[in-house]
């Protein structure tokens, strides 16, 4: 997930159970499109697609696939979850940043 520059849902490819169509934007995994996209482990309200373009593949720290979700999860109809762990901003970082 180093690619400096692209967006995380350009490298998405990379990962061997997703599947991605930058035509499309859609995203799949293992062969499903029922699939919820979490941020450190919190859902957000933007679409999939929409949201992993915004992100850089340089701040994301790991990838969770989740192959079982949860009951919930399963009555809403989620066939699996990919969880997107961003790395941590350190204040110095923030203030380094804000200097140049």
């Amino acid at each position: 997930m180093q690619q400096s520059g692209t967006t995380f849902f350009e490298a998405f490819d990379q990962i061997a159970d997703i599947q991605t169509d930058l035509r499309t934007g859609s995203i799949l995994l293992r062969r499903s499109g029922n699939i919820g996209v979490l941020i450190n482990r919190k859902p957000f309200m933007l679409n999939s697609t929409e949201l992993l373009q915004q992100i850089l593949s340089s701040s994301v720290d790991r990838i969770e696939i989740i192959t079982s979700p949860t009951a919930k999860q399963q009555a809403d109809g989620l066939l699996g979850m990919i969880n997107i762990i961003l790395k941590k901003i350190e204040p110095k970082d923030l203030t380094q940043n804000s200097t140049l």
